[in-house]
This record gives C-alpha cells, sequence and structure tokens, in this order.
C-alpha cells in the first residue's frame, strides 16, 4: 500500500471507530477530558472484545513513548508525560489488528496537561501586536518563566485571555489572533495569577493598502494573491474588497482599480 494511502487508512480510522462483527476497541482510562500534570506516568488501558490483537498502536497528538504490557486483560500502556511537554488538550486512540485485516480503532479521548510549576513571570510574544489589516492573522506564544525555565502554556485551560475593546482583535484557539476592524486596544492574559498586557494596533486607514504603507500597489496586489481562493477570515476583511465572503479574482481585480500609481506600479 502507498505511503499516502496507508496514512490516509489511519486518519479514517481515527475518525471513525469501528465495531465488526462484535469486535470493538476502547480506551477505559483514563476517562475522557481527565486532567495530567506534566513529570507524572500515565497508564493508558485499552480493552479488546472479540478478536485476539497480534498488537496495539497509540495514536493521537499525546506523545506515545514509553513501555506497554499486557499482563492479562486490559493492555496497559505506562507512558511518561515530559517536563517539557506544553500545557494543553491532548488527544490518545489506540489501534488493534490480527494480521488478518485491516486495524480496528478505537474512540479518541482527549487528555489536559497541565503544569503543577509555579512560575515568576509570564511571557507573550509578540509583545506589541502589529497587524496591517482586517483579517490579518498572527500567532501568540504564551510561556510561563520558571526557575527550571520556560514552560508553554498558551493551549492551557489555565490561560485565561481577554481582549479590550473586544470588535478590535480576537484570540482564539492556539492563540491566533485575528483583527476584526482597524484601531488599537489590548491583550490581557493572566495565568495562575501572573498577568500581562500586550498592546495591539490594527491598520486599515486605506481600502487596497494591505500592507498599511499609504499606498495601493502591486505588492498589495501580491498579499491578496497569497489567499487567492479562500474564504473571508471576518466579516469585514479587508482581502474582501467585494463583500461576497471569499478572496477571490474579483477581489483581484477592484483592487487593481484602487492603485494609487500607473499600472500598480510600486514607484
Amino acid at each position: 500500500m502507498p505511503k499516502q494511502m496507508a496514512q490516509l487508512v489511519v486518519v479514517m480510522m481515527m475518525l471513525a471507530p469501528a465495531v465488526l462483527h462484535g469486535q470493538s476497541v476502547r480506551i477505559t482510562s483514563p476517562s475522557d477530558g481527565q486532567r495530567v500534570v506534566v513529570g507524572q506516568m500515565l497508564s493508558v488501558v485499552v480493552e479488546v472484545t472479540g478478536m485476539n490483537p497480534r498488537g496495539i498502536m497509540l495514536v493521537g497528538t499525546l506523545p506515545k513513548g514509553g513501555s506497554a504490557g499486557r499482563v492479562s486483560e486490559p493492555w496497559v500502556f505506562n507512558i511518561p508525560i515530559p517536563q517539557t511537554l506544553a500545557a494543553g488538550e491532548y488527544t490518545i486512540g489506540a489501534v488493534a489488528g490480527d494480521g488478518q485485516r485491516e486495524g480496528i480503532t478505537s474512540s479518541l479521548i482527549r487528555v489536559d496537561v497541565e503544569s503543577a510549576v509555579s512560575g515568576t513571570r509570564l511571557i507573550v510574544e509578540p509583545g506589541n501586536v502589529l497587524l496591517p489589516y482586517a483579517g490579518s492573522q498572527m500567532p501568540l506564544t504564551i510561556e510561563v518563566q520558571a526557575d527550571a525555565g520556560r514552560y508553554g502554556v498558551t493551549k492551557s485551560k489555565d490561560t485565561q485571555v481577554t481582549t479590550l475593546p473586544n470588535d478590535v482583535v480576537s484570540v482564539g484557539t492556539g492563540g491566533i489572533v485575528t483583527a476584526l476592524r482597524p484601531g488599537s486596544g489590548q491583550i490581557l492574559v493572566s495565568y495562575h495569577g501572573l498577568q500581562s498586557q500586550v498592546p495591539v494596533t490594527i491598520g486599515g486607514g486605506m481600502r487596497g493598502d494591505l500592507n498599511n504603507d499609504g499606498v495601493v500597489d502591486q505588492d498589495d496586489l501580491n498579499i491578496l494573491m497569497m489567499f487567492m481562493n479562500s474564504p473571508a477570515v471576518v466579516a469585514n476583511d479587508a482581502r474582501d474588497l467585494n463583500g461576497d465572503r471569499k478572496i477571490d479574482a474579483l477581489d483581484a481585480r477592484v483592487l487593481t482599480t484602487l492603485c494609487t500609481r500607473a499600472r500598480c506600479a510600486t514607484r
């Protein structure tokens, strides 16, 4: 089987748990959404019914390093959670195979990884968010400084992020910052009593000026072309010049009519 097809099969199995002729695989421990502290050992218990598997493989986003043993029933995997693992939600599932057919997969469960270390300072990068137009995005990285070093908490459920005002910028899953409209404001971040403030500036004073340099030219058209045939990110996305909620050739045509120099020249 080609590598690409093999990867597709694994993904399909992860998305569609199978129960075939009374055969099933499920994770009985940990429970879905269980919190785990870094540095601990996580025991993953897999129950298999209706088949005698030759082996079981763990899948998902949680690092699977560790040992696996079948004492009797069920299968038990002992997985160390590294101290360096960033806080956040991870997934884990199990695939069992008997060597005669494609493996049977369990449902994916979520594991909430958090740190018990008390930090001394909250570090947010970048420390000053500058976005050129409504609809532009950038990642925000949130870390805690502790005696043993930094550890990531961008995706931690204990990290609280608010924006003031809330109609200039938003911060979504994974720390993705999205510009909502031109203006300025602040992103306020807190974690276990630590706080940090990040100033925000969103450009967009001139229609079609996507790089916020005060002119509309080929550079702005190049930016728009990078997102060709993709949906608008926000309702007033500066790249969606005709307002149909998608970025396409029609928007490129509109932008060329807005150029402030002949033939959209950059000089």
